[in-house]
């Protein structure tokens, strides 16, 4: 599924997005997720963590994006304050749990990263 930003008139495919706007319901993309979760690669760290987070900025329905690094178990969670700016917070380790109290999930990083070289090398 896609995600149009507006905007800028243009799309990207987010690894997960979650969008809570029932009338958000285009055929073939979402304009308004709530939260959108990219997984990190040396392949698509830079364009995950500045030409996306430049472009997600501007979508006022986002109020949470989360950066899921492969290689390390580390998350970077930017959550929309009520004022519109956007606070950063870093979680590290296995014992890590991602709240996520805007769509009520809770996901402990044992189970994100379960069944991954990196868990296994724990």
């Amino acid at each position: 599924m896609k995600f149009k930003i507006p905007r800028f008139d243009s799309f990207y495919y987010p690894d997960v997005m979650v969008t809570c706007d029932p009338t958000d319901d285009a055929k073939y993309f979402r304009e308004r997720p709530t939260v959108v979760f990219e997984v990190l690669s040396p392949e698509t760290e830079r364009t995950d963590t500045r030409e996306k987070r430049y472009a997600y900025d501007t979508v006022e329905a986002l109020k949470v994006y989360v950066l899921v690094a492969q290689d390390r178990t580390e998350a970077i969670i930017y959550r929309r304050t009520p004022e519109g700016a956007w606070s950063i917070e870093t979680l590290q380790g296995l014992n890590a749990t991602l709240r996520l109290p805007e769509i009520a999930v809770e996901i402990p990083f044992a189970r994100l990263y379960e069944r991954t070289a990196i868990a296994a090398s724990v």
